[in-house]
């Protein structure tokens, strides 16, 4: 086991290890964001459907609030299942194409 790590660890970390430094973070609420579907709560395709808006501000980052399903005791952070989609927001597949194409791998 080793131990703490010494005083100038934080000089040698690499470029990669300390993005968050230079990066635009966004933290938006996906429920209130943009309502692809017209029932009146915001959802991940209406999120994709305006990533092109968010890159344009300068955003290299987003931190969406709680997207998990939820008793909403809590504002959200009351967490039921961390492995599904709350399903006014979407499916764990609109998840996935999100992430795609917030991080450009998205396929045509």
């Amino acid at each position: 086991m080793t131990g703490p790590p010494d005083e100038a660890w934080w000089q040698r970390a690499s470029a990669s290890d300390v993005w968050w430094k230079h990066a635009v973070i966004y933290c938006l609420d996906v429920k209130t964001f943009r309502d692809s579907d017209g029932d009146g709560t915001g959802d991940l395709v209406g999120l994709v459907d305006r990533l092109d808006h968010i890159r344009e501000l300068g955003v290299n980052c987003i931190w969406p609030m709680p997207i998990h399903p939820s008793p909403h005791l809590d504002d959200g952070y009351d967490v039921c299942d961390h492995y599904g989609v709350h399903p006014k927001l979407g499916s764990l597949g609109d998840f996935v194409m999100f992430v795609r194409a917030a991080t450009g791998t998205a396929c045509a």
